[in-house]
């Protein structure tokens, strides 16, 4: 769910993208599936700066999305997520 987000995202259907990113996150903590959910908040916070910018919104699920990709050693994931916070890679 959390990649059909994603692509949706890539498409431009951020409608489609936002409904299934919330499935997403809500399949993913259910099940304890923390790279999914990783993945699926960093949609999330992709979403968020498209459509209403770089705000603290999507600061908090980039955050968010980053601290699990470093728990989980999802670490392209996680520079993503440092990037989109303006952070340094490492």
């Amino acid at each position: 769910m959390a990649w059909l987000a994603q692509a949706h995202l890539l498409a431009g259907q951020m409608d489609q993208a936002r409904r299934r990113a919330e499935q997403a996150l809500n399949l993913s903590r259910t099940r304890g599936q923390r790279g999914y959910e990783a993945l699926a908040l960093y949609v999330l916070g992709e979403i968020e700066t498209r459509e209403h910018g770089a705000g603290p919104s999507a600061a908090t699920l980039y955050r968010d999305a980053l601290t699990l990709a470093d728990e989980v050693g999802m670490r392209p994931l996680a520079g993503r997520c440092r990037m989109a916070l303006g952070q340094p890679s490492g």
